[in-house]
């Protein structure tokens, strides 16, 4: 793990509140360490991998998540819920981008549910349209899948012109039962341009924790 950091190019930390999008805390691209405005302030810090929180309170409870990139290779941390309850709070708080390789299939469990996403990768030509789905599933065969509610699930892309991927669409609520009862995620996108291409991944935020697809690579052909 320490040499796989050591090797990354870029890590970017997420903030999702519960009910809200996720918003950019911070990112290092390049050795340079950047805060977002919301975040400007000397109870936060960040040093790479590490992101420290102090005096923390109740307006810090979110699942924090991060993702880091490498030449073409993008990989996304399965986010800490960080619940604050009581009255005597921690001085300090640190966490740690703990990452998987989408490449390496690494799928991210969390008590036997994970993402499967398709296709792999897609060609389409400019005016086509775009048809990814993601499906939450179990491994358990003893215990019933809890699909999580719809604005909970997001989509994104991350393209080659920027570092940070951005969030394109959020499920709001699904009119198909059958695809609700199945926590099966559909995207539909027809294509506009060149900048639409890049790799897309569903979120899914579940169990306190965020749960993302194995992404879809998108490129644009010419013919």
């Amino acid at each position: 793990m320490d040499r796989q950091l050591k090797e990354l190019k870029s890590f970017h930390w997420y903030k999702q509140s519960l009910g809200h999008l996720p918003q950019s805390v911070a990112s290092v691209i390049l050795d340079k360490i950047t805060l977002s405005d919301a975040f400007k302030d000397s109870r936060f810090t960040l040093n790479k991998e590490i992101f420290t929180i102090r005096n923390v309170s109740k307006e810090d409870e979110a699942t924090y998540f991060c993702q880091t990139r490498k030449a073409y290779s993008q990989m996304f941390s399965s986010g800490t819920f960080l619940a604050v309850k009581g009255k005597t709070l921690p001085l300090a708080l640190k966490l740690l981008c703990s990452v998987h390789s989408h490449k390496e299939k690494n799928l991210l469990l969390i008590e036997s549910i994970y993402m499967k996403q398709v296709p792999k990768k897609e060609s389409v030509l400019i005016g086509d349209s775009l048809a990814l789905q993601c499906s939450l599933l179990s491994t358990s065969k003893e215990k019933a899948l809890q699909c999580p509610d719809e604005h909970r699930v997001h989509w994104l892309r991350a393209g080659s012109e920027s570092f940070t991927p951005s969030i394109i669409y959020t499920h709001m609520d699904s009119r198909d039962e059958a695809l609700k009862r199945n926590c099966v995620y559909s995207l539909s996108k027809t294509i506009q341009d060149y900048s639409d291409a890049g790799t897309y991944y569903c979120a899914v935020v579940t169990c306190g924790k965020i749960l993302f697809g194995e992404g879809t690579k998108v490129e644009i052909s010419m013919y």
